[in-house]
């Protein structure tokens, strides 16, 4: 496993661990966000997996939602499960980001484009 995939599992999982604390306590985004003094589109795009999160926005999150970054990292489920009520995500390894839409152009729009290259350019 390369070490960059090792990196990524880590991620998926705190972010997954916030999210399902988050959750627990019954919190909004927008709460989460006040509390961490973040915006709240920030912790949006990191709970979509849009943006990776730093590890000062990670201590902010963990401390908005009265849980240990150390207790997250942890790789013993059991304490996890009787310091915070939370279970191992599922498969961390199977969380992938989403996919960005393309911008989808319309077909008259890109063929007048070329029209008016083509007259642009004294053709006809």
């Amino acid at each position: 496993m390369s070490r960059d995939t090792e990196r990524e599992q880590v991620i998926v999982r705190l972010v997954a661990l916030l999210k399902a604390r988050r959750e627990q306590l019954g919190l909004s985004l927008n709460e989460t966000a006040w509390r961490a003094g973040l915006n709240h589109s920030m912790v949006l795009r990191v709970e979509r997996r849009e943006r990776t999160p730093t590890i000062d926005t990670l201590l902010r999150l963990a401390e908005a939602l009265n849980v240990k970054l150390w207790l997250l990292l942890c790789d013993e489920p059991e304490l996890l499960r009787e310091r915070t009520g939370l279970a191992e995500p599922k498969s961390p390894t199977s969380a992938k980001r989403k996919p960005r839409r393309p911008k989808q152009a319309t077909v008259g729009g890109a063929v007048r484009g070329s029209l008016r290259s083509a007259a642009a350019l004294g053709g006809n």
